[in-house]
């Protein structure tokens, strides 16, 4: 075993470690696949940059997905919405969490 390579589990924990959930997230109400994700991702961008005053670019998040089936969508509750950020630091530095929690 090399000691410059990191395990499966660190890397999982890693990447784990770059992720934040956002609940209350108004779903749209497209159903193409492209669009729902293009709205996600407007909306990310405005809640980051104008509301919560963290410059954070598109190219910043890696991954932006909703959780849970598509037709689950149970009236007034929106799927939660996964936000991968390419970097642990980016999450951590900005403190996007304090912020979240705060509104």
């Amino acid at each position: 075993m090399k000691l410059g390579k990191k395990t499966k589990v660190e890397q999982d924990r890693e990447n784990l470690s770059c992720n934040i959930i956002l609940y209350n997230v108004q779903e749209p109400r497209t159903t193409n696949q492209e669009e729902r994700w293009r709205d996600d991702r407007e909306v990310c961008l405005e809640l980051f940059n104008k509301i919560l005053r963290v410059p954070i670019k598109e190219e910043d998040m890696k991954k932006i997905v909703r959780l849970g089936k598509m037709n689950s969508v149970q009236e007034g509750k929106p799927k939660p919405v996964l936000i991968q950020f390419r970097d642990r630091v980016l999450k951590n530095d900005y403190g996007i969490l304090r912020k979240i929690k705060g509104c």
